[in-house]
């Protein structure tokens, strides 16, 4: 009869899986700052990078009217259908960044338990 001494304690760590559906909810509700469910680096980079990404394009591609008043009405409304059609890129991307970021996430957490399995 053999006995193995260097077996020490063994610590159980229990994490569940994300659900792609909270996360969903979540943007549905929350827009970007939904994202912090599955991903921190990716919220803040969407809440903090992407606005000042926008209006630095927006500085560069001289959406500032000047002119008589048709001429600023008109780039008012070039403005917000402008702004518009950034927040909707915005909202779109934070989906598509979240539903990655929740696979990712569970992806990983099964294969360091599969890793764990084979110790």
């Amino acid at each position: 009869m053999t006995s193995n001494t260097n077996i020490g304690p063994h610590a159980i760590v229990v994490t569940s899986t994300k659900s792609v559906g909270v996360q969903i909810l979540l943007i549905v509700l929350l827009g970007p700052l939904g994202l912090f469910y599955s991903t921190i680096k990716g919220a803040l980079t969407m809440l903090f990078g992407v606005p000042v990404a926008f209006g630095m394009l927006g500085v560069l591609t001289g959406i500032a009217g000047t002119g008589s008043d048709r001429a600023a009405a008109g780039a008012l409304i070039a403005l917000s259908s402008e702004v518009l059609l950034l927040v909707l890129v915005w909202w779109i991307g934070s989906f598509v960044w979240g539903i990655v970021a929740v696979k990712s996430f569970n992806r990983r957490l099964i294969a360091q338990a599969h890793a764990g399995d084979k110790l």
